[in-house]
């Protein structure tokens, strides 16, 4: 199955989030910022990231156009969610 990197600040969503992907058989890496998240994204190999649009330390959209410059994502494997 998939490997998916979860990065978002609130973490009652990324632990139910996690949960489902879980549930159906994705590995599931969570990380609570930006920075933390592209740190992650850099370490290793992802299938698919989820990433909240504002974050601390690093937003969003900025984390999704470093892990784009440098190869890691492209925009099938890359959404963008804001909760408001």
């Amino acid at each position: 199955m998939a490997k998916v990197l979860l990065v978002d600040d609130e973490m009652a969503l990324t632990d139910s989030l996690g949960r489902v992907f879980r549930l159906e058989g994705h590995e599931v890496v969570i990380a609570g910022d930006g920075a933390a998240g592209y740190e992650l994204a850099i370490a290793d190999t992802y299938d698919l990231f989820i990433v909240d649009w504002m974050l601390p330390e690093l937003s969003g959209v900025d984390l999704c156009q470093r892990l784009r410059q440098r190869g890691i994502a492209d925009r099938k494997s890359t959404r963008l969610n804001s909760s408001h």
